[in-house]
């Protein structure tokens, strides 16, 4: 079984060779501070991964990598040209397995309204986001709203099982996705949550980067419904 690494700041066992990207799309706001408390071992157990970086230089690679997510975070907000989650844009379709069995497909709910909760369940703001507002608004809406989550780290070993525990513990009942990460890529999904409306029409209507309040999301939904 190949080693893994704790991470300080939600306590997920995460491998050395995912673990940028895991503080990347979790944690990004205290990525940094975070890999200040990384002990030793999990240092090393990070340049053994890499197969080519010492202690020192992994160390070097930690703040040139924070300083590279950072800038990319930033220019991934900004308004800009191309294929991505810009509202007014056709949404990528996908096909995918469920938590639990199943599949679906973003083409089976053509002409409908779709929620889509990009997210992980090792995510504190995903957490607090599906106890505050997901599952409150999935209440009012699950009759007239297709609600999908995308678990971003879907095909990584034991995470159905999180997933799954992650549904039973907050009382969600709407599917649960596992990508393997080209569904995220696809929609330009740079961090967790986030969340993306795809109206009628199959077109991106709303994105949403960061934890979204109750009355937000009703409102896009109203509009979206009454389109």
């Amino acid at each position: 079984m190949s080693p893994t690494v704790k991470c300080p700041g939600c306590g997920a066992s995460i491998r050395p060779d995912r673990l940028e990207r895991h503080l990347a799309s979790v944690h990004p706001r205290e990525a940094e501070q975070l890999r200040a408390h990384l002990p030793e071992e999990a240092l090393r157990a990070t340049a053994r991964a890499s197969g080519r970086m010492s202690r020192t230089e992994q160390r070097t690679y930690l703040v040139l990598a924070a300083l590279i997510i950072g800038g990319v975070l930033i220019f991934a907000l900004l308004p800009r040209g191309g294929s991505g989650p810009q509202e007014g844009r056709e949404a990528p379709g996908f096909a995918l397995q469920a938590a639990g069995g199943g599949s679906h497909s973003l083409s089976t709910y053509a002409g409908q309204v779709v929620f889509l909760d990009f997210m992980s369940p090792t995510c504190p703001a995903c957490i607090a986001e599906t106890d505050a507002t997901l599952v409150p608004l999935h209440h009012a809406y699950a009759d007239r709203v297709v609600f999908l989550s995308i678990d971003i780290f879907g095909t990584q070993s034991g995470e159905e099982a999180r997933v799954l525990q992650f549904k039973a513990d907050h009382g969600t009942t709407w599917p649960y996705l596992l990508d393997d990460g080209s569904v995220a890529d696809a929609y330009d999904v740079t961090r967790t949550p986030t969340t993306v409306l795809v109206g009628k029409d199959g077109r991106i209507a709303n994105v949403h980067v960061g934890a979204t309040a109750y009355d937000v999301f009703a409102a896009e939904l109203d509009a979206q419904l009454a389109a």
